[in-house]
């Protein structure tokens, strides 16, 4: 869940229900063009595979119904490449594009910084940042 602990107690405060391990197969609705419910399947997570990183699958015969007659979709973004050949480029991404940074959140390029929705974290970021700018000569 990409989500920080305050963002999630803050949802908890608020009503919120967290179903972990469950995936949404469909929207079911009405004549009337309503949503009446939500389609889900229980996941469970796999083997580990070579980054030991679990992924999930589908748990067989564990489909079921959620009345609902509201939904919000949270689309996630994939990072934009940066473009070949450009200075950019010179930025390490991972395997699914994302910026890769040190403790500090700077990437392998000397004062180059990611936070915020790219690597999730703009306050370490904004940390590492006063850092790096307060050992350097005005």
């Amino acid at each position: 869940m990409p989500g920080s602990r305050k963002e999630y107690a803050n949802a908890l405060e608020e009503g919120a229900r967290f179903m972990f391990l469950t995936n949404p197969l469909a929207l079911e609705g009405n004549a009337a063009g309503e949503v009446t419910a939500v389609r889900c399947v229980r996941m469970e997570l796999g083997e580990p595979d070579a980054s030991g990183r679990r992924k999930p699958r589908a748990v067989k015969g564990s489909e079921f119904t959620l009345p609902a007659d509201l939904v919000l979709i949270a689309y996630g973004f994939d990072p934009v490449p940066f473009p070949p050949g450009s200075d950019l480029a010179r930025i390490a991404v991972n395997e699914w594009g994302g910026t890769v940074v040190d403790a500090n959140q700077m990437t392998r390029v000397p004062g180059v910084f990611a936070g915020g929705d790219a690597v999730r974290d703009g306050r370490k970021a904004a940390e590492g940042i006063h850092r790096y700018l307060s050992q350097r000569a005005p």
